[in-house]
């Protein structure tokens, strides 16, 4: 509404906050660094720079002064946001940094299975979700269980067919022989990945989501990573652990999703030993009998 009404050598400024990753202003920023927009600047002024200095010496010249206007802000939110320019959720954050615990190397000993956990995405639009596929080994029983994360995730826009090889091929890589169970979000078509997969002769089944939304899942799945029972490999995780920490904040949320999924199923399995079993009558199929 406002653009239209300046004429060619109207400069036009946008200022605020930042309340979402996809709010008008980081929009605008990815505009400007996408080159969609000329002859435009993106800038940041928080009042603590990353060395910590102030950037507004004349109304806080000191660090005293800066801590005093923190407490009489009184809202670790506000303060966040007003002055530090930093995305906070509205509902407070589930996973933190502190939380996560790392490893090198896998255990040296067989792992109970494999699990796979499955967001699925249908559009292929630059700005739409993607599809994500987050998978890890159990070792360990009650309290000794352990969830390691394996690094070969996926997160891409996948066409139905693509999907379908990619999920065939983590399941594959990622179990190596294991016992491996796939789990995918049980709302509309992605049913259909599931026949697909069973019929190729793996163990999929639809996770339910009884009404619960994507914050709900992660909150559950949150206990076993504050209680140190997931670990995450030091080197590619880095866009899972982006979107667990910043879940609320950071634009896109489907591996997060796909790991909530994942982890609730598995601890489900906490105490339970694995039982492979046939489905129906039907014989496995050569891809299966190669497989175990």
């Amino acid at each position: 509404e406002v653009i239209p009404a300046g004429n060619r050598k109207t400069r036009f400024m946008f200022i605020g906050n930042l309340l979402h990753a996809d709010c008008l202003l980081k929009r605008i920023e990815r505009d400007i660094v996408d080159g969609m927009v000329l002859k435009a600047a993106y800038r940041e002024y928080p009042l603590l720079a990353k060395d910590n200095t102030c950037l507004w010496p004349g109304k806080y010249p000191t660090d005293e002064t800066v801590e005093e206007e923190h407490r009489i802000v009184g809202n670790e939110t506000t303060w966040q946001r007003e002055f530090l320019l930093r995305i906070v959720p509205d509902d407070g954050q589930v996973i933190y940094s502190e939380w996560i615990q790392t490893y090198d190397e896998l255990p040296n000993e067989k792992c109970r299975m494999v699990g796979i956990g499955i967001d699925l995405a249908i559009s292929l639009k630059d700005k739409a979700d993607r599809t994500a596929m987050v998978a890890a080994r159990i070792y360990g029983h009650n309290e000794n269980m352990r969830i390691y994360i394996l690094p070969n995730m996926i997160n891409e826009r996948l066409t139905p067919c693509d999907t379908l090889e990619r999920a065939e091929t983590l399941a594959d890589v990622a179990g190596n022989g294991n016992y491996t169970e796939i789990y995918v979000e049980d709302v509309g078509y992605q049913g259909s990945l599931v026949s697909l997969l069973s019929e190729a002769g793996y163990f999929a089944s639809g996770f339910p989501v009884r009404g619960q939304d994507k914050r709900a899942r992660l909150v559950i799945a949150s206990q076993p990573v504050q209680e140190g029972r997931v670990l995450f490999p030091e080197q590619g995780a880095e866009a899972l652990l982006e979107q667990l920490i910043g879940f609320g904040t950071e634009r896109y949320d489907d591996l997060a999703d796909a790991f909530s999924m994942l982890i609730i199923k598995l601890m489900e399995k906490k105490g339970s030993s694995v039982k492979v079993t046939m489905l129906g009558h039907r014989p496995p199929s050569e891809r299966y009998r190669r497989r175990w």
